[in-house]
């Protein structure tokens, strides 16, 4: 009994710990939010289709180049008696909560439970993580679903066990319906399990068989979206968003706009545009560019301390 306390103590000190980060997080997110004055640029258009969901207008949702997952949990909160704004901002607090939960279990299981202390504290307070998750926009839910199919998928390949495998499945499935990047994840793990069977021969059946629970898992969430909004637009893709689909380069995917009648009569915005001011100009795609951008994201962190 006294061994089996011991063992407990640690989790619990753990649990507790790690909900002391996460109310600190969503009272830092919420103090952001009540000093916001302009919401961010794509905040009205899910706020739309928010709306649209509640009303039960899915035809305009599914034709609509965003994907649902974020203004369908917006309305799912919107049920209860709080604004439309505050519904959107309590999802993105959540996926705030939720990266600092993956990122402290991926860390703690890659480099050790002080480490992961860190890591989680870094989430909770950096600037930039408080102002993708305290706003009206999907960053935060994104975010949030892909790291934890991130901190699964670390597992799944380091022990390609059912559970992990069918986590990421599922996590980056959820991701993909917030933003189409996040099916990347799905591929990546399967890549990464189908290198360990090609050189663990030993163990290939069992990372064979957790590759066709992983390809499972994410059609099970991915492959209903692609039906009905194929059924809806005539066009079986796997994401109609322009700026995506243009870096890809994927032809079928390239404009949706000319090639969807539904787009000259869907009565919600397709897109916000972000008024000209400083820091607007985009750094090019060269190399120079990539070292510019990353120039900008140290002192923008490095300027939020």
């Amino acid at each position: 009994m006294v061994a089996k306390t011991e063992r407990g103590s640690p989790a619990l000190r753990d649990t507790l710990g790690l909900m002391t980060i996460l109310v600190v997080a969503l009272m830092v997110r919420a103090f952001a939010w009540s000093r916001t004055a302009v919401m961010f640029n794509d905040g009205p258009v899910f706020l739309a289709m928010a709306e649209a969901i509640g009303e039960g207008r899915w035809a305009e949702v599914l034709a609509h180049p965003y994907h649902p997952l974020y203004p369908a949990l917006i309305a799912l909160v919107h049920v209860f008696p709080v604004g439309l704004e505050t519904a959107a901002v309590a999802v993105s607090i959540l996926g705030g909560l939720l990266s600092i939960a993956a990122v402290f279990w991926f860390v703690r299981n890659a480099f050790g439970k002080q480490v992961a202390w860190l890591a989680a504290w870094v989430v909770a307070l950096h600037p930039w993580a408080v102002d993708f998750s305290a706003d009206v926009m999907s960053d935060g839910l994104y975010a949030g679903l892909y790291l934890v199919g991130f901190a699964a998928m670390a597992g799944a390949i380091e022990h390609p066990n059912l559970k992990n495998i069918m986590v990421c499945g599922v996590a980056s499935g959820l991701a993909y319906l917030v933003r189409p990047e996040g099916a990347g994840l799905l591929v990546a793990c399967l890549l990464l399990l189908l290198a360990r069977a090609w050189f663990d021969r030993g163990d290939r059946d069992r990372v064979l068989r957790g590759c066709a629970v992983l390809l499972l898992a994410g059609a099970v969430v991915i492959v209903p979206f692609v039906v009905a909004v194929g059924q809806q637009t005539g066009e079986f893709v796997l994401t109609q968003k322009k700026s995506l689909s243009n870096l890809v380069g994927v032809d079928g995917m390239a404009d949706s706009s000319t090639t969807n009648p539904m787009f000259s009569l869907l009565p919600l915005p397709e897109l916000a545009v972000r008024s000209d001011g400083q820091g607007a100009r985009l750094p090019a795609r060269h190399w120079p560019g990539f070292a510019e951008a990353m120039l900008r994201v140290a002192a923008t962190s490095l300027g939020g301390f």
